[in-house]
């Protein structure tokens, strides 16, 4: 029952109760009308709808653009169906869709433009056909169809791997790619001091008449390790929290994809407990992205993790994954650490350190002032590359500011 016939009871029942009490036949028959009224609803909203509903797949789209969602409704009575509409609740926002006077077997297609495509993996559904009658007073709701999944995933920005190691910091940019291998060749670049000459590729050489080197990976090796932070403390609270652990994990997603682009073997872990890929080896990142869809801030996990061990003598969350990857993966040895976190996190620069074997960058969002630094945590151990980001936007210039940073610094 809508407002209009909640209204249209209570004077019914009011106007029926004074005409009563007080011998006033206007106020009866008032009473009578409105009682009428609903009677005529009754019959409106009644019977069988005889609709079919279906709704078209949707396809996964990147936080912040439109999806269009469409539905197909087909009227099996032979009487027409008079016009109503149809309802997904659920996702990001709820779809109304307005449904005209359907002749039999004659299906009519409707659809809605969502444009706030927040991240994350959302059920739509399941369809709901609302009928109500010409004068609004009584709705009816039947579920019709099967829910549908949209999911939407984080936004990406175009960045290239980083070209620098704890070992190797090079004289000019065309040195290889970390974790340089014997498993697969790569490409072809120039020659810069220092390179081994039986990677020398004569014939290409002659050709571009300068030094061509020939560059291999190893597949099985990772080039970058990706640490996400997914603690709820290491963000602010409020909207600007939540935007800066969007922030996070559009950088999380952006890094990974970079290196997996380039036929280099990445790792993905949060501290919620997402470990992609599940399985070592290969450069196919299907999945990465629903998995990132599907991150949710942890309120659960805290700062000091685990009950024992370590984490009893106060090993950090960030820590502590670091330390259990590098327990757990050998191939790993010599990756690009690159930690996740927010303004609020206060182990990123110990989980920087514990990556003993290879470089390490620290992303942090949400910041006031974006900015590219090498700083030492407390003043003290070796210089850590930092990277402050206000908005993901920034993240590109920043990444390649980055690199000249660490241009020539000491490994």
């Amino acid at each position: 029952m809508t407002a209009a016939g909640t209204w249209s009871v209570t004077l019914a029942v009011i106007l029926g109760a004074a005409g009563g009490g007080l011998r006033y036949p206007g106020l009866v028959a008032l009473a009578a009308g409105f009682a009428l009224a609903l009677g005529a609803a009754g019959l409106a909203v009644a019977g069988r709808d005889g609709l079919v509903v279906s709704t078209g797949a949707i396809m996964p789209v990147t936080r912040g653009e439109p999806v269009t969602v469409t539905v197909t409704v087909e009227n099996r009575r032979r009487r027409r169906r008079a016009a109503g509409m149809v309802e997904l609740p659920g996702g990001p926002a709820p779809v109304t869709l307005p449904v005209r006077r359907l002749r039999r077997a004659k299906p009519e297609t409707a659809s809605q433009a969502l444009t706030d495509t927040r991240r994350g993996v959302w059920c739509l559904g399941p369809a709901v056909a609302v009928r109500r009658d010409p004068l609004g007073l009584l709705e009816r709701r039947r579920g019709l169809a099967q829910a549908v999944t949209l999911v939407v995933h984080p936004r990406r920005v175009d960045l290239d791997p980083l070209v620098w190691s704890r070992h190797q910091w090079t004289a000019g940019a065309g040195r290889a790619l970390p974790r340089p291998g014997l498993a697969e060749f790569e490409r072809l670049r120039e020659y810069v001091a220092g390179d081994d000459l039986r990677r020398v590729h004569w014939l290409s050489s002659a050709r571009a008449g300068t030094l061509q080197v020939r560059t291999h990976v190893d597949p099985a090796r990772a080039a970058a390790f990706v640490l996400l932070d997914t603690r709820r403390g290491s963000y602010p609270a409020g909207d600007a929290g939540d935007a800066a652990f969007e922030d996070a994990v559009d950088v999380a997603a952006s890094v990974t994809d970079a290196y997996v682009r380039r036929r280099l073997t990445a790792r993905l872990r949060a501290t919620g407990g997402l470990a992609w890929p599940a399985h070592v080896g290969g450069h196919d990142s299907t999945g990465l992205l629903d998995e990132l869809a599907a991150v949710r801030a942890d309120d659960a996990v805290d700062d000091v993790v685990g009950r024992s061990g370590p984490a009893a003598r106060g090993t950090a969350a960030l820590v502590d994954t670091v330390l259990a990857q590098r327990r757990g993966s050998a191939r790993d040895t010599g990756a690009l650490l690159v930690v996740v976190t927010g303004p609020g996190s206060r182990d990123a620069f110990a989980a920087a350190r514990a990556h003993r074997s290879g470089p390490a960058v620290v992303v942090r969002t949400g910041a006031s002032v974006p900015a590219t630094r090498l700083e030492r945590a407390d003043g003290r151990g070796e210089p850590v590359a930092t990277v402050d980001l206000d908005r993901v936007d920034s993240l590109p210039a920043l990444w390649l500011g980055l690199a000249a940073l660490t241009h020539g610094a000491p490994g």
